[in-house]
């Protein structure tokens, strides 16, 4: 069968000895569905190890390839031997391919041969991901380990955590910068970009085209939509010798656990620390919230909202589609504010605010029906002023009544 050359995937699996090299490539057989068989190293029936001599020792001594098909991708992998007196195997297989998976015992951390199979594969110019594996190993102590990989790697790293976390496969062109951490469950749609220090908890989603800037955090079980942009810069500027010159933009974005941000919304960084949504809160399409907001708890903020620089809303706040908050403004907890309310004002807990400026709804309410009466009202005051005027004549053509002295 022909293929394209940009469907092939070439990848050395390497690392020290014993960290499960033969194990992973085995079991990427078996959920891509290339194998139905259960292969185990331990029990000689390893698919990658089947030399009688690597089944005796329970270890590899030959380079081995397997391939695959998956995403309509085609995979080459090479297992390699771990032990250094074989590292040639390593080092002749690294020619080969544009990608290595260096794999590290989460017990065992980082050996001899992990160190030698990264500076081999950069010098070999191939990419480089490391695995960690026994994860289920008694004792393991995740934080220090992540530690220790930054400590001995040259690069910036992009952590994965977990291996339960999903990708669109349909195009493949997410994108991620280094020291971003991916929680358990989530899923990465196509196109996605999250920059350098993102941190997401489990079971979130990030829709298409979704773009995340420098150190956003975004909490467990979060829904991000299309085209959301977290973290960009605040609209912050000052005038020097002219020219609009922008302000400092040194903070991120934080979004609480169970949140929801709709399609095409934009949550401005903080000046210098976070923007922060509250736990819960539910954040319909096309809103804006600016720099250093801080949204409560439980909030449901409707379409085409617009929230100015360090406003702070209560807990269970509601805001109607089209309300304009201005920046600083304080809307305590439980407050409503109605469809295309402008705030100007701080805002009571419980309070339900209308109009353009908001005042209370009640208030707002006798001015709409007030409004709805003036048409009747000015046609009373016509007839009125016809009166008045026939009585002014009246009074001016009236003869004097005075008596003759």
């Amino acid at each position: 069968m022909a293929r394209k050359v940009g469907d092939l995937r070439n990848i050395v699996v390497c690392g020290h000895s014993s960290a499960g090299k033969t194990m992973l490539v085995d079991q990427l057989l078996v959920q891509s569905g290339a194998v139905n068989a259960k292969p185990s190293v331990d029990a000689g029936t390893s698919i990658c190890d089947f030399d009688e001599e690597e089944k005796h020792h329970k270890h590899s001594v030959e380079a081995t390839v397997v391939h695959f098909d998956h995403a309509g991708k085609h995979f080459n992998l090479i297992d390699t031997p771990g032990y250094p007196d074989l590292v040639g195997q390593m080092i002749g297989a690294l020619r080969a391919v544009e990608t290595s998976l260096i794999a590290i015992d989460a017990h065992a951390g980082i050996k001899v041969n992990t160190r030698r199979a990264w500076n081999e594969a950069g010098k070999a110019g191939c990419g480089r991901i490391l695995v960690i594996t026994k994860l289920d190993t008694d004792n393991i102590d995740f934080p220090a380990l992540i530690a220790s990989i930054k400590t001995f790697t040259d690069k910036p790293i992009t952590t994965l955590v977990n291996t339960h976390y999903h990708f669109d496969h349909a195009h493949g062109n997410q994108s991620f910068g280094p020291e971003v951490e991916i929680g358990s469950g989530s899923t990465i749609h196509t196109g996605a970009r999250l920059m350098a220090g993102c941190k997401l908890g489990e079971k979130v989603a990030i829709y298409p085209n979704a773009v995340l800037y420098e150190r956003t955090k975004v909490g467990t079980g979060c829904e991000i939509h299309a085209g959301v942009v977290l973290g960009c810069h605040g609209f912050g500027y000052r005038v020097f010798e002219g020219s609009h010159v922008s302000g400092a933009q040194l903070g991120w974005v934080e979004i609480g656990a169970d949140c929801e941000i709709g399609a095409c919304t934009t949550i401005d960084r903080g000046t210098y620390g976070p923007t922060i949504i509250g736990d819960g809160t539910k954040i319909d399409n096309l809103v804006m919230i600016a720099h250093n907001c801080r949204i409560g708890r439980h909030n449901m903020i409707c379409s085409q909202v617009g929230v100015a620089g360090s406003t702070i809303t209560g807990d269970y706040v509601l805001i109607a589609g089209q309300v304009g908050v201005r920046d600083h403004v304080h809307i305590g907890e439980g407050a409503v504010l109605g469809s295309k309310a402008g705030v100007s004002n701080d805002v009571p807990a419980g309070a339900h605010m209308l109009g353009i400026p908001a005042v209370r709804e009640r208030e707002q309410k006798i001015r709409f029906a007030a409004i709805s009466k003036l048409p009747e009202m000015r046609r009373q005051l016509k007839k009125l002023q016809r009166v008045v005027d026939e009585l002014a004549r009246d009074h001016t053509s009236a003869p004097s009544s005075g008596k003759a002295a």
